[in-house]
């Protein structure tokens, strides 16, 4: 809704509080780089010069590769490892996402919806969290694979 964009933009535009609501989340400090530096180290790079442009990103990090591909207007593939609803508020031309439903950072009905409005595949772990993981370490191989083996396809 409204204000939780409101407070969304509001707490992504100060890393300040960004970084202390990530700590509180996680439990740990969790330094950022100045959105500033970040764009400062990619600025160089002349991306239109490059017939094929791939970001792969995690968690919070899908939302800044989203919203730096819009803002500079760069023709990517994109894999989307656990992004959160934040990220389809920028569109995906060509783009693959996974989730767990056990996911807390995410609503994962709103995550899979959005993806589906964009028409982004999106492969849904049953049961595994933030980190594509459960409790039992065989089917955390077994989910490592089947991603693997996804991303590989998308990549061909």
């Amino acid at each position: 809704n409204l204000l939780d964009r409101f407070l969304f933009s509001e707490v992504m535009a100060d890393n300040e509080i960004l970084e202390d609501v990530l700590e509180i989340i996680l439990d740990r400090p969790v330094p950022l780089k100045d959105k500033a530096q970040a764009e400062k180290e990619l600025e160089e790079i002349a991306f239109d010069e490059y017939s094929e442009v791939l970001f792969i990103s995690k968690s919070v990090g899908t939302i800044i590769a989203s919203a730096y591909a819009e803002k500079y207007k760069i023709k990517c593939c994109q894999i989307l490892y656990t992004p959160l609803e934040q990220t389809f508020m920028f569109e995906h031309d060509d783009a693959i996402a996974f989730i767990g439903t056990a996911d807390p950072w995410s609503d994962v009905k709103k995550v899979i919806a959005c993806s589906k409005n964009q028409a982004v595949p999106i492969y849904v772990y049953e049961d595994a969290n933030h980190s594509l993981e459960k409790e039992n370490i065989l089917q955390n191989i077994d989910i490592l694979k089947n991603v693997m083996e996804k991303t590989q396809k998308y990549l061909r």
